[in-house]
């Protein structure tokens, strides 16, 4: 694993705990989730994703852009809540993670 991957995996492990320590997760896993968990779920993504992937966008190294582009959940996961019945006023809502 590159070291810049590594670094990515340790500094963002706390928002993935937190997200997958979600009741609404764990519904989902167990099977027992509904459509509002899954929206919960989505949103919790969102909260990190964003602020996560704005900044690694920023970047001014090239390589870390170039490599990040076809990786980016941002988008989806709005959509995703858009055709979930979110409107686009509470997705912007959704408090975004703080990225260290």
């Amino acid at each position: 694993m590159t070291d810049i991957m590594q670094q990515l995996r340790d500094n963002t492990r706390p928002a993935h705990d937190q997200i997958e320590a979600t009741t609404p997760l764990t519904a989902l896993i167990e099977g027992k989730g509904n459509k509002q968990d899954f929206i919960n779920v989505l949103k919790a993504s969102l909260s990190y994703y964003r602020p996560f992937e704005q900044r690694v966008m920023a970047c001014p190294d090239a390589a870390v852009t170039e490599f990040m582009q076809p990786r980016l959940k941002t988008d989806l996961i709005k959509r995703d809540l858009s055709r979930l019945g979110v409107t686009a006023e509470d997705i912007d809502a959704v408090a975004d993670y703080p990225v260290p």
